[in-house]
Order: C-alpha cells, then sequence, then structure tokens
C-alpha cells in the first residue's frame, strides 16, 4: 500500500537538501515539486525530481529511494515520458548521502552547485 505522511515529506526534503536544496534546484532547472512515494511495507520512501537542463542520454529525472531498513538510497536516471518514467540508468543500489550529488554529476553531466562568485575593486573572481 502507498502512503504518503508527514515523515515520508520530511525524508524527501531531507534527501532534496543533501542534492543540494535551492542551489541544486537552480542549477538544473527543477520544474516539479519533489513527488513522494511511501511505502510501509518495504520501509522505503522515494523522492521523485524533474528537471529542464538536457543532460547525458536525455535523462531529465531521477527517482532517489530511501531503503530504510540499510539507511541507504536507491537511484535510477530517467526520462518522462506520457507512460510515467522510463529508466535509462541504474538502479545504483547502497548509495550513502555523500555520494548523491558526485553520482547526479557523473550520470547526467549537470553540476549541483552554483559557482561562487566574489566582487573586489578590482577584479571579478569565481571559484568553484
Amino acid at each position: 500500500m502507498i502512503h504518503i505522511d508527514a515523515e515520508a515529506a520530511q525524508i524527501a526534503n531531507t534527501i532534496f537538501q543533501q542534492m543540494g536544496g535551492r542551489g541544486f534546484s537552480c542549477m538544473i532547472g527543477m520544474i516539479t515539486p519533489i513527488l513522494v512515494q511511501s511505502d510501509h511495507e518495504k520501509a522505503e520512501v522515494t523522492a521523485v525530481f524533474r528537471w529542464k537542463a538536457r543532460s547525458r542520454e536525455g535523462i531529465q529525472a531521477m527517482t532517489v529511494t530511501l531503503v530504510q531498513a540499510l539507511d541507504t538510497y536507491r537511484v535510477t536516471f530517467g526520462r518522462p515520458s506520457a507512460k510515467g518514467f522510463i529508466p535509462v540508468l541504474g538502479p545504483f543500489d547502497d548509495v550513502y548521502c555523500e555520494d548523491l550529488q558526485p553520482l547526479f554529476e557523473r550520470s547526467t553531466g549537470l553540476t549541483t552547485i552554483p559557482p561562487i562568485v566574489l566582487l573586489t575593486t578590482d577584479v571579478l573572481l569565481e571559484i568553484n
């Protein structure tokens, strides 16, 4: 049975923050709010992200599932279509939170962290 509750929404928000939060959203052009699916029988919560930016192999969506028993994520990259989500890469199992951004960047070719720009009186510096 699929059920959405406050705990599932909090988990999805945590995943969003681990991906980079608002900076992540701006860098990829996220077009939909995070969709949340919760399956209490399997002890899993899935967050679905969609974005505008073009990436490798036409990937414009991903699912991130928290496998609560292992405290790791299962990540799948794909394309949205009229028929739903079409998987392209993955699933990648046993992904830790610190590995979410590097996996996203390797799989899509998109960056998740906006550049930091420092303004001085004489020079404009860009730091990545």
